[in-house]
């Protein structure tokens, strides 16, 4: 507020400046250079034209500081001042570690840079302040790590002209859709909640690995996060990631039909029923082919879903009562469920709450 004074005679923050400087402060991760040099841009712009404007920080906070030494005048001459301070291996190790979106483990930054000595390397980065300790994983007791944001977009700009770039981009998608399979699996047995907390602890990540392009590790990533963030109260991004997703007939047949099941409920629940119907054809014929174990159940049940948003009532009960009795054990509470829903329709109040019972126990 000083600082922003002193460029700016006339100025005071008024109440709606609050929250953007509280933003701009965040977002330049409280680093006092920083936070100075973006005060000193209220000689020509607002807070909120400066928090907007933060996108490109190197470009708004290239203003000399009149009485600073030169490493100290912009943001891009002090963190280059650090830069060319580092050993080798640890400007390799800081650019590799701009591909994460968000914390990480030590165990993926060591896959991530295929270095022997990574403990030392990321030891030294943490010492020099480019790498900061980010909250321990409170189920594993993993310390994680993450960068600053500011650090993070110059080691990008870095990496995307080091010859390692293709190499360290390959072992971060790897790493991911390994991570993502795990999880993906976990989410169907008895460690759902610690999935859970795994994928949303690492979504950023997860995200960046179905953005990397149609793959089969993209639908892995997508085969953990759909149902997660459903679960977690995000089903507005669940079904846009769903609808969106290019699913891949070469790709695993598990991964396949049940991307299919969660892009079939999507369009449901968008009113486009003819083509869920074709998504779970497609899913049914695949189940069928493949003979992947409880397959047939899940497609089963998501017909049974797409029926009682049609009305037909019956043939839903019909195919929900499959599943029920079937060996699946995984989706008879869902199975359960779904029963006790048209039961409560058909007005069976008393079958209606065993089911209901059954279903939550």
């Amino acid at each position: 507020l000083e600082r922003a004074g002193e460029a700016r005679s006339d100025w005071a923050a008024s109440a709606d400046d609050t929250a953007a400087i509280i933003q701009i402060c965040e977002r330049l991760d409280c680093i006092p250079l920083a936070i100075e040099l973006a005060a000193a841009r209220t000689r020509l712009l607002s807070v909120a034209q400066i928090e907007r404007r933060l996108a490109d920080r190197f470009g708004l906070l290239s203003k000399n500081v009149s009485d600073a030494v030169p490493r100290q005048s912009t943001l891009r001459a002090c963190i280059d001042w650090s830069w060319r301070l580092l050993e080798p291996e640890e400007r390799t190790a800081l650019a590799s570690c701009s591909l994460f979106r968000g914390s990480f483990s030590f165990a993926a930054a060591e896959a991530i840079l295929d270095n022997p000595d990574a403990l030392d390397v990321i030891g030294g980065l943490q010492s020099k302040s480019l790498l900061r300790s980010a909250p321990t994983d409170s189920s594993t007791g993993e310390a994680r790590f993450d960068l600053y944001q500011s650090i993070a977009e110059y080691a990008r700009e870095r990496l995307s002209v080091l010859p390692h770039r293709e190499a360290a981009q390959r072992r971060y998608h790897a790493w991911y859709a390994a991570r993502a399979r795990d999880w993906a699996a976990q989410l169907r047995g008895p460690h759902v909640a610690d999935a859970c907390r795994a994928v949303r602890r690492d979504q950023g990540n997860l995200i960046a690995l179905v953005e990397s392009g149609p793959s089969a590790a993209a639908l892995a990533g997508l085969d953990a996060m759909i149902p997660v963030l459903g679960l977690w109260g995000a089903a507005l991004e669940a079904r846009r990631l769903a609808e969106a997703a290019p699913i891949d007939e070469d790709a695993e047949p598990e991964v396949v039909i049940r991307l299919l099941i969660h892009r079939a409920d999507a369009r449901r629940l968008g009113s486009d029923i003819e083509a869920a119907a074709r998504d779970l054809e497609r899913a049914a014929r695949l189940a069928h082919a493949t003979g992947a174990p409880g397959m047939a159940d899940a497609v089963n049940l998501a017909t049974a879903r797409r029926l009682c948003d049609q009305g037909r009532s019956a043939e839903a009960l019909g195919r929900a009562r499959t599943v029920y009795e079937s060996e699946t054990v995984a989706l008879r509470p869902a199975a359960a469920l779904l029963m006790g829903t048209l039961h409560l329709d058909r007005g069976d109040g008393p079958k209606a709450l065993t089911l209901f019972d059954e279903a939550l126990s």
